[in-house]
């Protein structure tokens, strides 16, 4: 149904966009009664040429209920519509046709008017009245992950209803009990169970909550080599592996007194007394738990063999030169070997070349003159490419390498940067500070930010850069995709970077999609799902920037974000100022952050480091 708003002349385009709210809703308020004299008995329009419809025409609404109303234009090339509510006090519109309806009883109108011809209208008839509240009944939480024969409380929420009882039930037989207070006890066997709260006053309505049930490994110390032989006054370092959990931080100690010493590292030095003594490696998560290292120490011999160095890092696939040093011998020559079968190579001169499995591996160096004489280095074989790697953040390792984590929901101040640049984020405001979940995704941490739309949201930040990072720049991060009313902002540059503000948002429509951002945004394309976590890979290289969600291309259809570089970073919300609704309610388990466009290859060892550590199959 479509009308003219000022008699038989329309209203310029311009003037009426320009109007005030008043002024428009006065001006709807004429056109709709002038509209309804002007409709035949069938409601046809008497005005011939481009028409304009609302649908649904009329609706019935309790208090503070919403409808989503459209409007469909015909014989126009723009079809976008200015919507409008008559009456005062009537509820509320926004510009995507979502109605709010008053808290007051009363029939209420809506009115879409074309932006293009705003002499075009047409309106809908909203009842509002006061409505029964249902019954409904809410679990918290609704999904978690317990372990194989812990407990968990449940909570539940009876809404419409004063009687607030429920019943509680466990759909699976041997899927765990549940007592009267909502106190689940998981079964012994791994496996996914489903906990029911059934509503004694209305038993119809219930809600249901999905259980998975993990048996934790204990925690188990291995230490390496769990055996040696050493000449007196003789250095030796040993490695602690720790499984079960995700502390594996060790404390070393040498049994006997005078055995020798060892320090932080796990590098230990022989007495000057022969002997036999023990290296321990006892866990900092759990001190029950330890490894035993035997050392036979003798007088020391002619023959004494060295190698540098005597630990290393490599990526997959990569090379480390060793040299070794050959003592109380005329013949200086040794033979290489590598410990672990498919721990990589080594050549006669010592030029090691890693496996591409990441792992601990170990190269051993032989006296040919006397081959009960040998040197051991370990070789730590990343995961992923290092070359490049400018910031790298994980929660399971919050505040470093062997660093002590927070508790549960404590507050996160500090991030620290595993890449060795320095970059660690922080946030000084208390009030600003995110906080730490243990358990957020399979069993890893991430941090967590509130996404508070007031201005005063949760963020962390690095310090602006001295030197901004040019693009090419490639981003990996694993977050929770968040609710989105309005564009979200995940990763933005600091305030006081200056032109350095590479951005990446959550977008509207389609939900919570990603767009990419320097100059220019580009368009974002596949819908993501709010709650659910995301492996994203984010290339910023101009014209060639891509996107990457859990391993698969999204094209948009503008990728070129622009060219300006990277100079700092923030996580979980804009710049400080306007819009104060950007931050994100999202989570953060990793970001690892590049200096160049790493190629598919690097890309896919990456994001596969990524997969098999949050996303198990």
């Amino acid at each position: 149904m479509a009308f003219r708003v000022s008699g038989g002349s329309p209203w310029p385009r311009d003037t009426l966009l320009a109007m005030t709210p008043a002024r428009i809703s006065s001006i709807v308020f004429l056109a709709v009664a002038s509209l309804l004299l002007s409709c035949s008995e069938d409601g046809a329009e008497e005005e011939p040429g481009p028409s304009i419809s609302v649908s649904p025409r009329a609706v019935n609404l309790g208090f503070r209920q919403q409808q989503r109303f459209t409007a469909s234009i015909q014989g126009l090339a723009d079809t976008s519509v200015r919507w409008v509510v008559v009456e005062k006090d009537a509820g509320t519109i926004d510009e995507s046709g979502l109605y709010t309806a008053s808290a007051v009883e009363g029939t209420y109108h809506v009115v879409a008017i074309s932006v293009a011809d705003p002499s075009r209208s047409s309106s809908a008839v909203i009842n509002v009245q006061a409505l029964p509240t249902p019954v409904s009944v809410r679990l918290t939480p609704i999904a978690p992950t317990v372990p194989a024969g812990t407990t968990l409380l449940f909570s539940v929420s009876v809404t419409g209803t004063s009687n607030t009882a429920v019943n509680w039930s466990v759909t699976e037989a041997g899927g765990g009990t549940i007592d009267a207070t909502g106190r689940y006890t998981a079964p012994a066997t791994e496996g996914t169970y489903h906990v029911v709260a059934t509503s004694a006053a209305d038993p119809s309505k219930s809600d249901t909550a999905t259980v998975r049930v993990v048996v934790i490994p204990p925690v188990s110390v291995s230490i390496t080599p769990d055996a040696v032989d050493l000449v007196t006054g003789a250095t030796q370092t040993f490695t602690a592996g720790v499984t079960g959990t995700s502390n594996t931080a060790v404390n070393w100690s040498v049994t006997e007194a005078g055995g020798g010493s060892i320090d932080a590292t796990g590098r230990y030095t022989a007495p000057a007394e022969p002997g036999t003594y023990h290296v321990v490696a006892t866990s900092a998560a759990d001190p029950s738990k330890s490894a035993t290292a035997t050392v036979r120490v003798t007088a020391a011999e002619t023959v004494g063999v060295t190698v540098t160095p005597t630990e290393a890092r490599v990526d997959p696939g990569g090379t480390v030169s060793f040299t070794a040093t050959v003592t109380g011998a005329a013949d200086t020559a040794v033979s290489w070997s590598v410990t672990e079968t498919g721990g990589g190579t080594i050549d006669a001169a010592g030029l090691y070349t890693a496996p591409t499995e990441p792992g601990t591996y170990h190269v051993v160096a032989t006296s040919v003159a006397d081959p009960s004489k040998s040197a051991t280095a370990t070789l730590h074989v990343r995961p992923f490419p290092n070359a490049g790697l400018v910031m790298h953040f994980a929660a399971s390792q919050l505040l470093g390498a062997g660093g002590t984590l927070p508790e549960d929901g404590a507050p996160v101040s500090s991030w620290v940067d595993l890449s060795g640049s320095g970059h660690d984020l922080s946030q000084t405001e208390t009030p600003r500070q995110p906080v730490f979940k243990a358990n957020a995704l399979n069993g890893l941490p991430a941090v967590s930010f509130d996404g508070n739309d007031t201005g005063s949201g949760d963020y962390l930040r690095t310090m602006a850069f001295t030197t901004v990072l040019a693009q090419p720049v490639t981003l990996f991060f694993v977050y929770k995709a968040p609710p989105v009313s309005v564009n979200k902002t995940l990763l933005d540059a600091p305030p006081n970077t200056g032109s350095g503000r590479i951005r990446i948002q959550a977008t509207t429509v389609p939900e919570g999609a990603l767009q990419l951002y320097s100059t220019s945004f580009t368009s974002p394309v596949v819908k993501k799902t709010p709650g659910t976590f995301y492996y994203v890979t984010a290339l910023f290289n101009g014209a060639n920037s891509r996107l990457r969600s859990n391993g698969v291309e999204e094209t948009p259809t503008n990728r070129n974000p622009g060219t300006l570089g990277m100079g700092g970073l923030m996580l979980g919300g804009r710049q400080e100022g306007t819009p104060q609704n950007a931050f994100a309610k999202t989570e953060f388990a990793e970001v690892l952050i590049f200096d160049r466009a790493l190629s598919d290859a690097d890309m896919g060892q990456v994001e596969a480091y990524l997969k098999n550590r949050y996303f198990p199959p």
